[in-house]
């Protein structure tokens, strides 16, 4: 009696692609097994074959993982910068820029080290990395997820000034005296300058136009990610964090004005905002037609 052969379902590539395209980082074959049930289930070695003929028709990526491999479905670069992130998410934990440049590279071997730049300068303007400058002249800076705190770097430097303004003190020169000086050589204004000056001194800060704002989300849109600029969903929580000036109504409004006068961008609503919490909605973009707006993405 001939033995069955059964043949996998023809959606089972796209399933797989999804399973990928879901998670946050590439996966290996152990971890993707376990996901397929029923019909799509199959021996490791099976889908070991079918993901590599995925690779080679370039609808996914390999990538190194431990001693083995992971397979991925996003592009690297969108992997290297989570993978960023990731570690520039530890507390207190400081990296020099050619070792973090080697850690992101040997999950992401494919992505270039112009294109690690890229990403560090994305990070920088979304403040998620901060250069931390050497204590000395002699040192090296570092990237960091937390600013540096300018008291690191003040300490020696303001221990010795007490010490000059002590001895100043000692010999009739007042303390205030020498903190007097001190300001008017770092020319710092007086304690008392903005109460003395009033509120008509104040100079009148311009505030952007709609217009101005619409093209600061635009720009700040491949600094997020480089995929931006090839139709990659963008989404209001990573672009308020990219730009912190912009207040909730004037971000929104901004929004709703570049989908109303430009045909290249795209909203994209959420279906169910109303059951979210309430803290969680906050971020996502109220239209003018009660729909609530998750991102936004260039037409392609």
């Amino acid at each position: 009696m001939a033995k069955t052969v059964r043949v996998p379902p023809a959606d089972l590539p796209d399933v797989i692609l999804g399973l990928l395209g879901a998670d946050g980082m590439p996966l290996a074959v152990g971890k993707i097994k376990p996901r397929l049930t029923g019909a799509y289930k199959m021996a490791p070695a099976v889908l070991v074959e079918l993901l590599e003929s995925l690779v080679h028709g370039g609808r996914c990526h390999r990538f190194p993982q431990g001693k083995g491999v992971a397979y991925g479905a996003l592009a690297p670069v969108v992997y290297a910068r989570r993978a960023l992130e990731s570690m520039l998410a530890k507390p207190k934990k400081k990296y020099k820029p050619d070792k973090l440049q080697a850690e992101v590279r040997k999950l992401t071997p494919q992505v270039s080290p112009v294109e690690f730049e890229t990403l560090v300068d994305a990070a920088r303007t979304a403040r998620k990395l901060f250069i931390h400058p050497a204590p000395t002249a002699k040192g090296k800076p570092q990237y960091a997820g937390f600013p540096p705190d300018p008291a690191t770097y003040l300490k020696s430097p303001l221990k010795a000034l007490e010490k000059i303004v002590a001895y100043l003190a000692h010999n009739g020169i007042s303390r205030e005296q020498s903190l007097q000086a001190v300001s008017q050589s770092l020319n710092l204004p007086s304690p008392n300058a903005a109460a003395d000056a009033g509120p008509a001194s104040v100079a009148a800060v311009k505030t952007p136009s709609l217009e101005e704002c619409g093209e600061a989300l635009l720009r700040a849109m491949p600094q997020i990610d480089a995929a931006a600029q090839l139709g990659s969903l963008i989404f209001f929580r990573d672009l308020r964090r990219a730009l912190p000036t912009l207040d909730k109504p004037t971000f929104d409004r901004a929004v709703i004005h570049l989908a109303q006068t430009r045909g290249d961008v795209a909203l994209h609503h959420h279906d169910h905002a109303l059951r979210l919490p309430a803290e969680e909605r906050a971020t996502l973009v109220e239209g003018p037609d009660q729909r609530h707006y998750i991102g936004i993405a260039l037409k392609r």
